[in-house]
């Protein structure tokens, strides 16, 4: 999906002069262009994340599936650039390319742990010691089997959740239908726009972009049974 690097260019200076009023200017400085993708995100994805950490401003993020580590990135920057300290955990079996992005943001200190390993190895052994935080991003296997278990833990490891791929992926989109039914939880459906085609959209496109295909989901507030 994304193969020449002027491509990148292109479309991060498009981005640019058009990011939404709310998601953070300082997207705008950092050296995205110059970063190895791969076919987890977008670049306006990762914009968005940026901005919505930016905004949401957890202090300890989980993440199912680092990839390039341009998520953790993207989330660990936007929080830390709000002027919150954070914390980013993310798993992966692999982490290609990882440290080579990092390296991308030498002037910015963020505190990300990387763990290589299966996900629902990692998540068993991170239940087991009680980890808690505040926001988990899940983006690792999206087959129905893997996703499902990969939220069976994460919804004891953290206290909001956001899901990837809530459009494109049929395993996830069914899991989510699922949490849908159940009273115990809000999503708020972040998809993309109408009109939104697997292969490269144009520019007029990603200058209406909005919120990419995320989902967030948050449990309903506990009532206090001595009111």
């Amino acid at each position: 999906m994304f193969c020449q690097s002027k491509h990148h260019e292109e479309r991060y200076a498009v981005l640019n002069t058009n990011m939404p009023s709310g998601w953070g200017s300082g997207f705008a400085v950092l050296p995205f262009s110059r970063a190895k993708f791969g076919e987890a995100c977008s670049i306006e994805e990762y914009a968005f994340l940026f901005g919505f950490a930016a905004l949401l401003r957890p202090k300890r993020i989980l993440e199912i599936g680092t990839s390039k580590g341009l998520g953790a990135i993207s989330i660990g920057l936007g929080v830390s650039m709000s002027g919150t300290a954070c914390e980013v955990v993310t798993i992966d079996r692999n982490e290609a390319d990882f440290h080579e992005n990092l390296k991308l943001f030498p002037d910015i200190s963020i505190h990300i742990n990387n763990i290589q390993g299966d996900s629902q190895e990692v998540l068993h052994k991170l239940q087991i010691k009680d980890e808690k935080f505040d926001l988990c991003f899940l983006d690792g296997g999206h087959d129905y089997q893997t996703v499902c278990t990969d939220w069976q833990y994460a919804k004891n490891l953290a206290s909001q959740w956001l899901f990837h791929d809530s459009v494109t992926e049929p395993g996830v989109a069914m899991l989510l239908d699922q949490i849908r039914a159940s009273s115990e939880y809000q999503i708020f459906d972040l998809q993309y726009p109408p009109g939104h085609q697997l292969d490269e959209p144009t520019e007029e496109w990603y200058q209406t972009l909005k919120a990419p295909g995320f989902c967030l989901i948050q449990s309903y507030p506990q009532k206090n049974e001595d009111i």
